[in-house]
């Protein structure tokens, strides 16, 4: 039976059992749009929805015909029903056209089971609510993530901008759109016009994105929604072809690089490192880059300022490819920033780990950046000691 016939047995019955098999038919569209958002297996995915559950499959159990109590009974499935459907926010759309919403405030189980109903309305009159009712969990899904997941939600909506852009400049087509409004879902496909012929890509797409020379150290400011972030994505995802990748599904890019901003963003805005489970253990044994105690005559900014200065001058004339050249400086900015807050010397500095989630590097690349610029700050130190600067 479909959703349309499962309603209207429901209604004319009022038998529990079958209000249990419609609801849990519900939770079914639910793990549907769930995957659909490529967020099933990602850990602690129901948290970017507000549900306390490490993973969905806790939510969910696999077998649904042997589970009808339980996925009619989830929080999610619960949540659905008894939230409100202003119509603004759970119906905005269908497949099939512009769906009229419901007037005024209305719990979703008073859509479906109560007297003037738009559900029950549409099941009475023959019309399949299997269109309407998945846009309501879409919708439903959206508002959540964008309530509790602020990060991934301006993640995404960077991302698509970039997307939109490049499609409108001919550099990509985007296809697989979803809904009246043509949107890009993690389900659409992205084919550039650009190949490249010369061999496979890389394993990872989102890596790849990650390590391109305008997001090195820059990545936790994808966490915030607008133009300067695009800019810093755009050059990453058009740098795609040249490098292997010239056609995959958009969530395929998408769900990574929400957990990858995620942990940034985490990190970035000041969370206590207790809170998200970074091991603080082991600063100490990190060999630290140090300076010495500024002359009287300078703040600690102003020495800082005038000695990075010169270090990026000198980066510059010994470090011949770009993209290290930025990751250098965006290591050394980050950490003359951090010194000039903490009016530090480097004795309270971050683990190498928390470091490297931070600026959204492989703890590796950050190593040799940290060795390199030692080495770069030791020459610049001694030059300005041999002047008597």
């Amino acid at each position: 039976m479909n959703l349309t016939e499962l309603l209207l047995r429901a209604l004319e019955t009022t038998a529990q059992d079958d209000r249990v098999r419609f609801m849990a038919e519900v939770g079914r569209l639910i793990v549907r749009q769930v995957h659909a958002l490529g967020m099933w297996e990602v850990e602690n995915g129901p948290r970017y929805f507000g549900f306390e559950d490490r993973h969905w499959s806790d939510i969910y159990l696999s077998d649904f015909e042997g589970n009808l109590h339980q996925y009619a009974a989830a929080e999610p499935t619960t949540d659905f029903f008894l939230g409100s459907s202003e119509p603004d926010q759970s119906v905005r759309e269908t497949d099939g056209g512009e769906a009229p919403a419901p007037q005024g405030r209305r719990f979703r189980f008073e859509e479906a089971f109560g007297e003037g109903g738009r559900l029950g309305a549409m099941a009475r009159q023959g019309d399949d609510i299997g269109g309407y009712l998945a846009t309501m969990v879409r919708n439903y899904l959206h508002e959540r993530q964008k309530s509790k997941d602020l990060v991934g939600y301006r993640v995404f909506k960077n991302l698509e901008a970039v997307m939109e852009e490049l499609e409108a400049a001919n550099t990509l087509s985007v296809t697989g759109r979803v809904g009246r409004r043509q949107r890009i879902r993690p389900s659409s496909i992205i084919r550039f016009r650009a190949t490249n012929a010369e061999g496979g890509a890389p394993a990872s797409l989102a890596e790849t994105v990650l390590e391109a020379p305008t997001l090195a150290g820059n990545v936790h400011k994808l966490a915030k929604l607008g133009r300067g972030a695009q800019r810093l994505l755009l050059p990453a995802v058009e740098g795609l072809p040249a490098v292997g990748f010239s056609e995959f599904p958009f969530g395929e890019l998408l769900a990574p690089l929400q957990q990858r901003v995620r942990e940034a963003a985490r990190v970035w805005f000041s969370e206590p490192p207790a809170s998200r489970g970074i091991e603080t253990g082991g600063a100490k044994n990190l060999e630290e880059i140090r300076i010495v105690d500024p002359a009287e005559r300078y703040t600690l900014g102003e020495y800082l300022e005038l000695l990075a200065r010169e270090v990026r001058a000198e980066i510059d004339r010994v470090v011949p490819q770009e993209r290290t050249r930025l990751g250098l400086r965006g290591v050394l900015d980050d950490w003359f920033a951090h010194l000039a807050e903490t009016q530090a010397d480097g004795d309270d500095h971050p683990s190498l780990d928390e470091w490297a989630i931070r600026l959204g590097l492989k703890r590796s690349t950050l190593w040799d950046y940290i060795q390199r610029l030692r080495e770069i700050i030791a020459r610049v130190k001694a030059a300005r000691d041999g002047n008597g600067s």
